[in-house]
């Protein structure tokens, strides 16, 4: 994650530096920001349970947000010439994994098997695994966020009361999740976190953080909803005007 920051950083600077005109500064920050939450995740681990649990809620939940509002695609087409970029948006592997429907249920089948499968347990004995789980967990919650956000092209844009809906019907996955470690009387995975206080406390982080999440990415969909529906009231008052 470190090198995935860092590299992810720098490949944006240089494509701001190359758009023919000046890119706008509320897209560079908050993909230098979600940048910067990687680069966090990666130096700066711990052992517990609640400490993996904030990895996973920074790389798979709040990174790719924040990179989803720095509009990637969109600059990498302004930044190109473009072409081989739309074959590969054009592709069929594409319009798959960025339709809604299988966007919204990876990003929820991930995190439910994390927990009730042995992959986490896994994930801590083997660190390939564990670099592996974290890349897979990015790519997933960047292609969520890609879909409820739809600032960058993608094959199958939801309106925005669907992607309203959509976010939604993603806090149970983390109710679920976090109802199973908080109600848990036993740990869950004795072998690597042994401590049910420390379960209990990872549960809260994965519980509140989702909720809290999922405030902000519908308060974004909302305002860009908004947003939208003033742009094309604009539109039609000057259509009305210009007809007299």
């Amino acid at each position: 994650m470190l090198l995935v920051g860092v590299a992810l950083g720098v490949a944006y600077v240089g494509g701001v530096r190359r758009v023919p005109r000046r890119w706008p500064w509320t897209r560079t920050a908050p993909f230098l920001s979600g940048c910067g939450v990687l680069v966090v995740a990666a130096v700066a681990p711990g052992s517990s349970f609640t400490a993996h649990m904030t990895e996973h809620v920074l790389i798979g939940m709040v990174a790719p947000v924040l990179l989803a509002l720095g509009a990637p695609i969109t600059l990498a087409l302004q930044a190109t010439d473009g072409r081989a970029l739309r074959r590969w948006l054009r592709s069929p592997i594409v319009g798959i994994v960025t339709h809604p429907i299988a966007a919204w249920g990876l990003f929820g089948a991930t995190l439910i098997a994390l927990i009730f499968s042995p992959l986490l347990e896994l994930s801590v004995r083997n660190d390939a695994v564990h670099a592996l789980l974290h890349a897979h967990f990015l790519l997933v919650g960047s292609l969520f966020a890609a879909t409820l956000l739809a600032i960058d092209p993608i094959p199958h844009p939801l309106p925005h009361g669907a992607r309203l809906l959509a976010v939604l019907l993603a806090v149970p996955f983390h109710a679920i999740v976090g109802v199973a470690l908080l109600t848990a009387r036993t740990p869950l995975f004795p072998d690597v976190y042994p401590s049910l206080s420390d379960q209990r406390s990872a549960a809260a982080v994965l519980w509140s953080s989702g909720e809290l999440l999922t405030l902000v990415v519908a308060g974004i969909v909302f305002a860009r909803w908004w947003s939208a529906e003033q742009r094309a009231a604009v539109r039609i008052d000057r259509q009305l005007a210009s007809q007299g």
